[in-house]
């Protein structure tokens, strides 16, 4: 409603008055509630209310009437009775002749503490999500919600929605001082109410509709109006999973990602997307059956329609439904890690882009990303950050960084790295055995290392250059690549110098097949080489969802995954071996105890570049185990690799077998040493190398 039109029918009004009906005072309780003074020694109480849609109001107790200032929406009461309660009810009547009964939102005194104002605007507000937003809450025994925002630009914040029919007069919010933030208690109110900032700059008076950045759910039909919510009461069956969780040595252990978007994995009958619920169910019995230990919520932002950084997907089902299919996933002992990006601001008009007016969360000149050097914006990173991991017992972060984030003017961010030290310290602390992974696109080092010792503090980093330089490689047609050896095997110089995690991520352009060369059975025994490459090499393992079918479409969000490939040979033939491949990976410690520890991997070819072969030994404290990869079209049906110890062999593993879609060219018998030095070893045995294969052998 434009509040404006009221001041030409005021004349009388005083200028507070005049100020509020335009909706641009910032401390309506002023003028508006009880005002208690003394006047001839006896007890004077005012009540001034606004009732846009009222032709007459009252109290309930005692019964007393207001009168309307002149024609405007301004209501007042003057009264010298002393039982008029500190929180009266306030009756009205509408043009229908419908009556209406509520308390007096602007009967509350300030509800926000001083200890936590003073927190936020050190930037050591660590719950921020509990403080700011809106909280159905009892104050005084009276139900209703507190609403808070920071909005330190700001001349007027109102609270609107459905209850107030979007009128910016009806619940103006007061200012707290220094800290920026806005506050009030509407009674009556509960959760499942909708509801918005307007938001008023004091510079230009321009008015806007902001969607509350702490707001912890979202209608499922709007990206705008957030939902009212109630303090976190579910009640959380995983606690043996979280108690070992606390003493799980991961680095030590197999780790191995499956990153799902859940709206676009899988649809329902109706050709929606499944809800928590459903996922709950599917999703981990498919994820346990591919042998993967994590599911990774994919999200290219969080704040997008329906979720933000304190609020889940409202498509999916609300926080609640959230919540179950973590604790269900965690029942069945697989962990849950959500992406959350810090390295850039989204610019949607009603999200946190010049929230206040102004540029507020974002740098001033650079619109896209976070200016980290702000304590309120700190409060807001880390708060969301703890908040996943306390309210939705989520396992780990994984946090994209850029150069943007990172470098400003071509000098290194300070304030964007103290901040990550400081979240992933704070994580350890408040939830031991979370996991903080860094997608880091920079050269920066040490983003491994302990923040104590100079370093970011992250848990593991993504291996980018070896997922670049891998798929480089293997896009060649297998005539080249000798040329290109040393691309294949430079990953080796600094593999150990981060704890790495190998990423087959979303692909936005090109699927993983269609970057295979040669024919349709070459291209998947590429992709199955490929595979078979990223098991049996050091680091921890991240599949996106799809990469398991050899999906053939670019992902979108809007569309489900290519189900219908698992009718096909191939396709569900390089499923059957990506289950394989992480079945392995978790049961043979060679493949998984020393992956961020070079103690764990030794060459024994390395420079075969005429025949496109590499072979290696993944050693654990009491087991090893070889792995041969050919990356050429030729098969080699005696070909012989030095061994260091006089013992037979088995195979364990081929990524030629029949069951997977190869040619079935195994070795299936015992293969036994030979006293014939080979490849500076003092021993050696033949096997068959398969074109395009991967074989693992294990010692007997």
């Amino acid at each position: 409603m434009d509040s404006s039109k009221e001041n030409s029918r005021q004349p009388a009004l005083s200028p507070v008055a005049r100020k509020i009906l335009q909706a641009g005072h910032h401390n309506p309780f002023v003028y508006l509630g009880r005002h208690v003074s003394q006047q001839n020694g006896l007890q004077k109480t005012v009540i001034r209310t606004i009732l846009p849609h009222a032709i007459n109001a009252s109290l309930v107790e005692p019964r007393l009437a207001f009168e309307r200032l002149g024609d405007n929406v301004i209501f007042e009461l003057t009264s010298t009775d002393t039982t008029i309660p500190e929180h009266y009810i306030i009756e009205w009547i509408d043009s229908d002749g419908i009556t209406y009964q509520h308390f007096d939102a602007y009967s509350f005194q300030e509800q926000i503490a001083q200890t936590e104002l003073a927190l936020f605007i050190k930037g050591k507000l660590l719950n921020a999500g509990d403080i700011l937003g809106a909280h159905a809450t009892t104050i005084d025994h009276i139900d209703g919600v507190l609403f808070a925002t920071w909005a330190p630009n700001a001349e007027r914040v109102s609270v609107v929605g459905p209850f107030n029919h979007w009128d910016n007069r009806c619940h103006a919010m007061r200012t707290l001082g220094a800290s920026g933030i806005w506050e009030i208690f509407i009674p009556g109110l509960t959760k499942r109410d909708q509801y918005q900032f307007e938001i008023r700059n004091h510079h230009n008076g321009k008015a806007q509709l902001k969607t509350d950045p702490y707001a912890q759910q979202f209608t499922p039909d709007s990206d705008k109006n957030a939902v009212v919510t109630s303090r976190n009461e579910y009640q959380w069956q995983d606690q043996h999973w979280i108690a070992s969780r606390t003493i799980h040595d991961w680095q030590h252990k197999p780790l191995s990602i499956y990153e799902v978007d859940l709206g676009s994995w899988k649809h329902g009958h109706d050709s929606a997307s499944l809800n928590y619920q459903a996922l709950a169910k599917q999703l981990v019995t498919y994820v346990r059956d591919l042998g993967f230990t994590h599911v990774q919520l994919f999200s290219e932002s969080l704040v997008q329609p329906g979720c933000g950084f304190f609020a889940p997907d409202g498509h999916l089902g609300t926080p609640d439904d959230f919540r179950y299919f973590i604790d269900y996933c965690h029942q069945q002992r697989i962990g849950i890690i959500l992406s959350w990006h810090i390295d850039h601001i989204p610019t949607s008009r009603n999200t946190l882009h010049r929230y206040d007016g102004e540029p507020l969360y974002e740098q001033s000149g650079h619109p896209n990303t976070f200016d980290y050097s702000k304590n309120g914006v700190r409060s807001f990173l880390i708060s969301s950050a703890l908040f996943w991991l306390n309210d939705f017992h989520i396992d780990g972060l994984k946090l994209r960084t850029s150069t943007a984030m990172i470098y400003q003017n071509e000098q290194q961010n300070n304030d964007a790295l103290s901040l990550l030290r400081e979240i992933n310290n704070l994580a350890y602390q408040h939830h031991p055995g979370v996991l903080m992974l860094a997608e880091e696109k920079t050269v920066w080092p040490m983003v491994t290392t302990p923040t104590a010792l100079g370093g970011l503090g992250f848990s593991m980093k993504w291996n980018i250059g070896w997922y670049h330089d891998t798929l480089r490689y293997l896009a060649h047609d297998t005539t080249l690549r000798p040329d290109h050896h040393e691309t294949l095997t430079f990953s080796q110089n600094y593999a150990f110098s981060e704890n790495f995690m190998l990423p087959f991520s979303a692909q936005h352009d090109v699927p993983l097949l269609h970057q295979m060369p040669g024919n349709r059975p070459q291209r998947f025994a590429n992709l199955r080489l490929l595979y078979s490459y990223m098991f049996t090499h050091p680091g921890k393992k991240l599949f996106f969802m799809g990469n398991e079918l050899a999906s053939n479409l670019e992902w979108h969000p809007e569309e489900k995954l290519p189900w219908e490939l698992s009718d096909d040979t191939l396709h569900n033939g390089l499923s059957h071996m990506v289950s394989k491949l992480n079945a392995l990976y978790r049961s043979i410690p060679a493949l998984h105890y020393y992956d961020f520890d070079d103690q764990g991997f030794e060459w024994i070819e390395r420079h075969d570049s005429s025949q496109s072969l590499i072979i290696f030994q993944r050693n654990a404290e009491d087991c090893s185990v070889i792995v041969v990869l050919n990356f050429s079209a030729t098969t080699r049906n005696t070909y012989r690799i030095g061994i260091a110890e006089s013992r037979d062999y088995r195979e364990v593993f081929n990524s030629d077998s029949l069951d997977f879609g190869g040619e079935d060219q195994l070795n299936l018998n015992r293969i036994p040493a030979d006293d014939i030095p080979w490849m500076k070893q003092p021993f050696s045995l033949l096997i068959t190398l398969p074109s395009l294969s991967a074989v693992i052998i294990k010692p007997l």
